[in-house]
Order: C-alpha cells, then structure tokens, then sequence
C-alpha cells in the first residue's frame, strides 16, 4: 500500500511478516550485502536500520541521494547526489563510516565521470554525473576500493582515504576491473591498440606485483567472472574474425585462469558462436 514498507521473513512454511511501517522512507529502501542494515532513502539523506527491532543504526546527511554502495564487510557506505555535487564539487560522492557515522571522504563530480562502460552485474545510471553504478570497485576485505580513470586504476586504502602508494597505476586504454572475491586481487584487460595485443593482467594489492599477464587477439569485447571462492578467473573473450567486415564478434573463448596453482596457467575453451552469457555453478567449479 502507498507510504508502507513492510519487511518479511521469508520461511519453508511461507511468508511472515517481521516488520511494517508507515512512511518509514521518502522514495526507496535497500539492504546491505550481508543483510545486516535496511537502508531507507530520505530527502535529507539516508538512514539504516537494524537488529531484530529494525531499530536506526545511523543517519547519514547527503541531499538528494539517488543511488548507494555497502563496501563488503559492512563498514563503510557511499552514497551518491548530483543535486549536492553540483553545489559543493568534492560532495558528489560521499564515503561514510557506518559505526560511527563519520564522513570519511568525499570525491568530485569530475574524478567519477569517467568510468567506461558497464561491467556485468552493474547498475547503469542515466545520468551524465556517473555512467556507471558503483562508481568504486572494493577489495573483499575493505582495505582497498578502485576506480577506473583515463589510462589508470586509482586504488585507495581505508581507512585513512588516501591514494596507495600516493600514486595511480598507470595503464593505457585500461576497460574494466574485477577483484577477487576472497582475495586482495586485481584483473583487469586492456583492448588491441594498433600492433599491441589485448591484455588479461591479474595484479597483487598493495604490492602492485603482476602475477600473470596473457596477450589476446581478434577482441571485440572481455568481461571477466570471478568463481565465489576466488580459485578460479574466467574470462569471456568475443572475439572477430579478420575476414569480417562490419566488426561484429563472431565467436567466444572462455580464459579460464587457475589462481592458486603455480605461475596461474590459464585454459582454454572456445566455441565458434558468440556466447551471450556465462556464470559460475554456486560454491562449485563448474560453468
């Protein structure tokens, strides 16, 4: 019903309701990835809530919020607004500390629009102010969060905020990012260049060290799938054949990088269609 938000358990024997609210948001509610916080969006700014009650955690000023992040573990929230961007530059995105409330940093309009295209499982925004949703990339333990720039990746360290290292990583024509699940792991491709091929990069944090680089051909188009345990890198590879002239990809090669064995040897299994999609048997390794 209009200005209700009902919560419910959702049990073998059916649903129960756990808790029901009248106008408990302005526009929108969202859970935290753990489930441990209900956050609830409000015209002043985002308010979350917990424990078995649903009683407020936190409150969080930031007008005008449209879309949030959790980082992993729960500690920190960001929450974006173009409205308050545009009045303050470094208000656009806010990092906030969810114990305690603190604003921990905030980031410009400008250092967030340059994000390229989607990765799987992001949100698109329709918004100039940030192409993609989240703007931040995290590592799985809450130590580092990345973003994409112009020929680099910026990795930050909490809790301090700061750049790592005090410097970017510089990587020409870098296209997307993906952490490992488990852990501090970096992959990242880059696409053809004249005669330089396309790259598969996976890097250690915070040492920056390349653990494996292979070099691809032909590429339309990579998107890279983390299996949940952190084991294994798939990495989907649409690919053109020279012969063909309008660019479109024609077939697909799954890289499939072993993370744990010695030197990452990577296989390989190609299919001579395009393949539209790819996932990850749950808790297993199977595709």
């Amino acid at each position: 019903a209009a200005g209700r938000t009902t919560v419910f358990w959702n049990k073998k024997k059916g649903d129960t309701i756990a808790i029901e609210r009248q106008k408990w948001k302005d526009t929108h509610v969202q859970w935290s990835p753990r489930g441990s916080y209900l956050a609830t969006f409000h015209r002043e700014g985002i308010a979350l809530w917990g424990g078995p009650q649903f009683s407020r955690k936190g409150r969080f000023s930031h007008p005008f919020v449209r879309l949030i992040d959790f980082s992993p573990c729960e500690r920190y929230l960001l929450t974006w607004s173009k409205e308050a961007g545009e009045k303050a530059k470094d208000q656009s995105i806010i990092i906030w500390d969810i114990k305690t409330g603190r604003e921990c940093r905030g980031f410009s309009f400008n250092e967030t629009s340059s994000v390229p295209t989607a990765a799987p499982g992001s949100k698109e925004v329709a918004s100039s102010a940030v192409a993609v949703w989240p703007a931040f990339k995290w590592s799985p333990d809450d130590k580092y969060f990345a973003r994409l720039g112009d020929d680099q990746i910026s990795v930050y360290e909490t809790p301090s905020m700061g750049l790592l290292s005090k410097k970017s990583i510089k990587v020409k024509g870098i296209k997307d990012l993906a952490w490992s699940p488990t852990d501090n792991i970096l992959a990242y491709w880059t696409p053809e260049e004249g005669e330089r091929p396309a790259k598969v990069v996976i890097m250690s944090i915070p040492d920056r060290t390349e653990l494996t680089v292979k070099n691809l051909y032909n590429v339309k188009e990579c998107k890279m799938y983390w299996q949940d345990k952190g084991d294994y890198l798939c990495v989907s590879v649409d690919r053109v054949a020279k012969k063909n002239k309008d660019g479109k990809a024609t077939s697909t090669n799954f890289e499939i990088f072993h993370i744990r064995e010695k030197l990452i040897p990577c296989d390989v299994r190609e299919f001579k269609e395009k393949v539209d999609a790819f996932n990850w048997e749950p808790h297993g390794n199977n595709i």
